[in-house]
């Protein structure tokens, strides 16, 4: 065993941060910021962002985030480290129950068994409290696909799923280095008494290098060090709400000198959010004990807000609280403002952060301004829609929706499911090229462009809000955004109903600037439980149905269907699962009616583009299958596209050429007016085809693909890695372990049953030489490797909450 001492005291943390605070001048008392509108970074072409103020040169930039780099190593430190060194017993490890052979040998742990588990009684002197993560250094052969770490209590003196967190395995001949966020995980604490694991689901050789158990920063503190060191997209989270935000110190203040253009009849106005954001002794997210005052005072001393925040005692307050100011001023200009914090009472042992949220000085939108509104409705299949031809009558507001503006007919993903193909759509790259393409590489690398993060560049208002598990700051999709309102923790707390609720608040709030939103729906996501008034209701003609399928569980259906080769659902369980279905769709489309409503009500659909979009679609044993994330056939990756203009009264206008969904933000860009001075149009945009009157472009070439939850694409199971292609009305498949191609017309055979490939054809020759074009600009990618961040800890459990573990 090798190891520093256990006991790393907590505030060393707090030491390490003011250290690392006082070398980036962020306490020192009363910075003055000054620019002007030239020199500043503007909004809504007329605003100042106090934000961008605030950071300073890029020198003062580079050292800000130095500081802070060197804070988060400084806070990695070993608390224990166990290496196998050939002796037995194994020091502190001993194997949980009768679970195979273990041959500790030249520092390697070797384990040969089904699932071998092992399992350590922690020592009096060890406490887990101290532990961020736990690194597992291992060799993997054989199929394994996950292994679990497990803790138990004196409380609750057992292993079971409760208090465990899943790893994914990459099995092959290198080492990996699994990394276990256990410190994230709200049930792990001092009072860890046993620790098992489990390095394997699967029968094959295990090899151990060493299980190290770390210190460090977890997300909480990372993100309050970020905005006391004032890194320039420092952000934070208060109730699944995070925003940008501007640290000040109790006692200190920021003072601001700017300049704004004269506006005629416009008063300026500052516009934030002030919120506490705290951490226990244990990095937790807490609840500040004490209350703080806020100012804001003008050039002249005088105070202009006066607010105060008493978390403990207001639960109002422990989210973010919205102001707004008008400026007085001078000459039509306002002359500087000061921002203060004041701490009113203790806080004992928390970490407590006094944020302004987004801070900036508005004069209003000028005309002409477009603003975006994109729409997303989760696993939505284009035809259960009236306007693609449903004659259910399930979504009356969509269809009208659709008569005032533009419908694709042939809108195609990048992928059919939810990660890649929101990857795609945010940066317009191929999944082999942003990288987030297996299951376990969820993360989108800062180093990608957003369409969210032009817009913001350019001026706009960013906000979004996410009902998917997956689609989340943790996973880096909030990049470029001001504003991201993610999933609650318990997945069935929020419906459409929630998602627009949210959404309305946002309009109210920043409406009246440029703004660009991005709303995530997921209803017709499995489970489909759709509510009153939208459910099915009793099942007719007394027909006998499952609980699963009763309760929407496609998942389930489908983890029977693998597992049981006579499984079957009955045609009224079919019909039934099909049914509930419908009705999440039929809920969403009244929700989304209420946000068109609202949305023309106040005026914003005079000068807002609306879109709305699916991710991917849902089959229904179209091949044989349910849910998504299983084949490219077009019940999945071809998705709904509907695109309105602003203002009203719209000649409806039909799009039959293919389009990729990956570029609707250079469209947008290209339909705000948003690139830069000599821009010229985005590559790939599809805004032309919008104006019935222009010449049609030439055919676009669609590329789609789908893998394995495993790194090898020659790993066989439910789901292929397969890679697609459409030109025009024809489409090809290419499976990558079998080598096999199919080719469809889809005039001619829509349902693609019947494949036309013979690589004697010529136009099957042509269309496996276009793919293969992608096919080797993706082996390129591979070899470079990908910086996309492996997923970790609880990432496996949304996954699983999805349905994508089951296969």
């Amino acid at each position: 065993m090798r190891y520093l001492p256990a006991a790393v005291d907590p505030s060393f943390f707090l030491f390490v941060a003011a250290a690392l605070l006082f070398i980036c001048g962020c306490s020192s008392p009363g910075p003055v910021v000054q620019g002007s509108l030239q020199a500043a970074a503007t909004l809504d072409s007329g605003a100042v962002d106090l934000l961008r103020l605030a950071g300073g040169t890029d020198h003062s930039t580079d050292q800000r985030c130095e500081a802070f780099r060197q804070a988060v190593e400084q806070s990695e430190q070993v608390v224990r480290e166990y290496g196998f060194d050939g002796r037995w017993p194994l020091e502190g490890w001993e194997p949980w129950k009768d679970c195979g052979r273990f041959l500790p040998r030249d520092g390697i742990l070797e384990i040969e068994a089904i699932g071998p588990d092992f399992q350590m009684a922690v020592p009096p002197d060890f406490d887990c409290g101290l532990v961020q993560r736990v690194l597992v250094r291992a060799r993997v052969s054989g199929n394994g696909n996950r292994g679990h770490f497990f803790w138990m209590t004196e409380e609750e003196p057992v292993y079971d799923g409760e208090r465990s967190i899943p790893f994914w395995l990459h099995p092959g001949d290198q080492f990996h280095t699994y990394t276990i966020e256990v410190g994230e995980d709200p049930g792990w604490d001092s009072r860890i008494t046993g620790i098992r694991l489990d390095p394997t689901d699967r029968k094959g050789r295990v090899e151990i290098d060493s299980i190290i158990f770390m210190a460090g920063l977890n997300s909480r503190r990372r993100d309050l060090l970020a905005a006391r060191c004032g890194l320039p997209d420092a952000a934070v989270e208060l109730q699944q709400d995070r925003r940008r935000v501007l640290a000040v110190a109790p006692g200190e203040q920021l003072d601001f000198r700017f300049m704004l253009e004269p506006r005629d009849g416009a008063i300026p106005e500052l516009r934030f959010a002030i919120g506490l954001a705290a951490a226990g002794p244990d990095g937790r997210e807490a609840v500040s004990r004490a209350a703080h005052r806020f100012t804001v005072r003008s050039r002249g001393g005088a105070v202009i807000c006066d607010r105060v925040l008493d978390p403990a005692r207001t639960p109002a307050h422990r989210g973010w609280v919205e102001e707004r100011v008008k400026l007085d001023t001078v000459g039509g200009r306002p002359a500087g403002l000061t921002l203060a914090v004041e701490v009113l009472g203790d806080n004992g042992d928390q970490e407590v952060c006094a944020l302004f949220a987004n801070p900036l000085v508005h004069q209003g939108r000028r005309p002409g301004q477009t603003s975006m509104l994109v729409i997303l409705v989760d696993a939505l299949r284009a035809d259960r829609l009236g306007c693609y031809g449903h004659p259910g009558g399930l979504t009356p507001h969509i269809d009208r929706f659709r008569r005032q503006g533009a419908l694709f007919r042939h809108a195609q993903s990048s992928s059919s499911w939810t990660a890649p193909a929101v990857a795609s759509l945010f940066t317009g790259l191929h999944p082999y090229r942003h990288g987030v393409r297996y299951v376990d590489t969820l993360r989108l690398a800062g180093r990608f462009e957003t369409v969210a993060e032009r817009f913001l560049e350019a001026g706009w208002f960013t906000g979004a809000v996410s009902d998917n598990l997956l689609i989340t700051p943790a996973n880096g999709f909030d990049q470029g955004f001001r504003t991201f309102v993610s999933k609650p923790p318990d997945v069935h707390s929020r419906k459409a109903e929630g998602v627009t609720d949210l959404a309305l608040a946002w309009l109210d709030r920043h409406g009246d600037r440029p703004f660009f939103l991005y709303l995530h729906y997921m209803d017709p996501h499995a489970d489909y439980q759709p509510r009153q008034p939208f459910h099915p209701g009793p099942v007719p003609g007394g027909a006998v149905i499952r609980t699963m399928v009763e309760q929407g569980q496609a998942g389930g259906v489908v983890t029977r269907m693998q597992r049981e080769e006579d499984f079957r659902l009955s045609p009224a369980e079919e019909q039934r699962l099909l049914d509930l279905y419908e009705g999440e769709i039929a809920a969403t489309d009244f929700e989304l009616g209420r946000l068109l409503a609202r949305l023309e009500q106040a005026g914003l659909a005079e000068d807002t583009v609306v879109v709305f979009i699916a991710d991917h679609g849902e089959e229904f044993l179209d091949h044989g299958k349910y849910t998504h994330a299983n084949s490219l056939f077009d019940e999945l990756v071809q998705v709904p596209l509907i695109i309105r203009l602003p203002g009203r009264g719209q000649t409806r206008h039909r799009v039959d050429a293919v389009v990729r969904t990956a570029d609707l933000g250079p469209s947008l860009l290209e339909l705000a007016g948003a690139m830069g001075a000599g821009d010229e149009v985005p590559a790939g945009s599809f805004a032309g085809r919008l104006d019935p009157g222009r010449p049609a472009d030439g055919p676009v070439e669609a590329y789609f693909e789908i893998n394995p939850y495993s790194r090898n694409p020659m790993a066989a199971g439910w789901v292929e890695a397969t890679r697609g292609l459409r030109v025009g009305n024809f489409k090809l498949l290419y499976e990558v372990r079998t080598g096999q191609y199919s080719l469809y017309d889809l005039d001619a055979d829509p349902g693609e049953h019947h494949s036309l490939y013979d690589e004697r054809d010529s136009r099957s020759v042509e269309m496996a030489a276009r793919l293969a074009r992608y096919l080797e600009d993706a082996a390129r990618f591979e070899e470079q490797g990908s910086d996309a961040g492996l997923m970790e800890d609880r990432q496996l459990q949304q996954l699983d909450a999805l349905g994508y573990l089951d296969r």
